[in-house]
């Protein structure tokens, strides 16, 4: 009876704290500290800097299940700040055995088990799972950086080129995809950020490193302005920007400068021949390789236009093809060699980075008598620049059951746009924490089992990642109807 006086006793001083919740959840250290016998929540008038003073706010109450947090302000230049503080709790040792789940489930795969909430002095029938993935768990995004050559900015690629070769591969505007060469494809104005020359409404702009047509179901060749390296090798940059691989050998002609078959798609004229051996690696979809197996058709001097992938049958003085690659288009397979002087490689680290997908699966475990209500939902998560972490979670009455079960989303860590939501405490800020009984809905809430989803995403220019931090689950086992 003692142990449920003091409980009431702090309920109430919690229900009366009607304060905002504060936008941090971390206790300061240093300063003395002093109790508060009386359970202020709001004190008033000038302090000592570094004192602190207990204090109580209420984070929700859901279906008669109330839910507060015991904290602490501190004083900070001769004023009290925000009540701030978060829930701990202490793991419980397995207590169930494997043989006494029903047969198909398996354990929940959560990273630790839960256990009572403390700083939770409303709610005696709380419960938490406090996740702390390790360091090398896969809860970060990390960019894989390769260093490729090319012959410099797009805009430079062009600069020192007759202009006869710029106005035949580059046009603008441009309408189709035979209007852009040089690795490059027609985008609307604004596209990766550039606008078109003369307020053009669509121009000639370069493959982002990785992009692709994924409505191109099948390879499409093209090739950016050949270079010369350091070290005197002379590559051509051939890349795929088809949705399949580009499966080798590939066929490649080297045409006079001032031939006049650039930019046609079937050719006529008797070319110098090079490949891409037999037995190389695939081009997956959105990678470029260097190719320097026609290095003696790309003189110090001079200029030279190069066709990747020809036609399969043979025109005019043209010999057959018997390596052609059926591919979605044949109007963007042109480039240009300007000459060694003129051509000098580049280095480029290009950055490749997909989002990471990890799914949990938790079972809150209720005496008999009572029955689970799932509480809240906190993070703290690293995001820089846009890149993002997605929380979503689906429940079920068993752990097969949750196959079936549609995820809801519940909230998305951020730094930009604003609010900045990379940090989702019990103290806030605005919407947090994550009320999963009302985002379930009654009924949801109260199945047993619930896996979270979590999607950590790079930045869109793919040069960082996202990574998960911690976060916490909260759960009660109120009384059952």
């Amino acid at each position: 009876m003692v142990a449920i006086g003091a409980v009431v006793t702090t309920m109430a001083s919690c229900v009366v704290d009607d304060e905002s919740r504060p936008r941090s959840n971390v206790i300061g250290a240093g300063g003395g500290t002093i109790r508060s016998g009386s359970g202020v929540n709001n004190p008033i008038g000038p302090c000592a800097d570094g004192t602190k003073i207990e204090c109580h706010i209420t984070v929700g109450k859901e279906n008669d299940v109330l839910t507060c947090l015991h904290g602490e302000r501190t004083c900070v230049a001769g004023t009290w700040g925000p009540c701030v503080g978060e829930f701990s709790s202490k793991s419980l040792p397995h207590s169930d055995e494997a043989s006494s789940w029903v047969p198909g489930e398996y354990r929940a795969l959560g990273l630790s088990d839960a256990g009572p909430c403390q700083n939770n002095p409303c709610d005696p029938y709380c419960q938490d799972f406090e996740e702390t993935p390790p360091v090398d768990a896969g809860y970060e995004v990390v960019p894989e950086i390769t260093t490729v050559w090319h012959a410099g900015s797009f805009y430079e690629l062009l600069d020192g080129l007759p202009g006869g070769f710029v106005n035949k591969g580059i046009k603008t505007p441009c309408t189709k995809q035979a209007d852009c060469q040089f690795d490059s494809h027609c985008l609307p104005t604004g596209s990766h950020g550039i606008t078109c020359e003369d307020g053009a409404a669509n121009c000639c702009m370069p493959w982002k490193p990785g992009e692709y047509d994924k409505t191109c179901a099948l390879p499409d060749v093209s090739a950016g302005l050949a270079c010369a390296k350091p070290d005197g090798t002379k590559i051509i940059p051939v890349c795929n920007r088809g949705y399949a691989d580009l499966v080798p050998p590939v066929t490649i002609y080297v045409f006079p400068g001032n031939s006049t078959q650039f930019p046609k798609c079937e050719p006529d004229k008797d070319p110098s021949i090079c490949h891409i051996p037999n037995g190389a690696p695939p081009i997956k979809p959105g990678e470029c390789v260097e190719v320097s197996s026609c290095a003696a058709y790309l003189p110090g001097n001079g200029v030279r236009t190069i066709m990747v992938n020809g036609p399969f049958m043979a025109v005019g003085n043209l010999p057959d093809n018997p390596d052609y690659k059926p591919e979605c288009s044949c109007d963007n397979n042109w480039t240009v060699w300007k000459g060694t002087a003129k051509s000098p490689c580049q280095p480029m680290q290009v950055y490749q980075a997909n989002p990471i997908v990890k799914n949990l699966v938790y079972e809150a475990n209720c005496p008999s008598g009572s029955r689970v209500q799932w509480g809240y939902l906190t993070w703290d998560t690293t995001t820089p620049l846009d890149s993002s972490v997605l929380w979503e979670a689906r429940t079920a009455t068993t752990n097969a059951g949750l196959g079936a079960a549609s995820y809801v989303e519940l909230g998305t860590a951020k730094a930009t746009p604003l609010p900045n939501t990379q940090i989702c405490s019990m103290a806030g800020p605005a919407e947090c924490p994550i009320n999963l009984y009302t985002t379930f809905g009654s009924s949801a809430a109260r199945n047993a089992f619930l896996e979270l989803q979590i999607t950590m995403n790079p930045t869109t220019d793919e040069t960082q990642g996202s990574k998960v931090n911690h976060w916490q689950i909260t759960y009660s086992c109120p009384p059952a109807e």
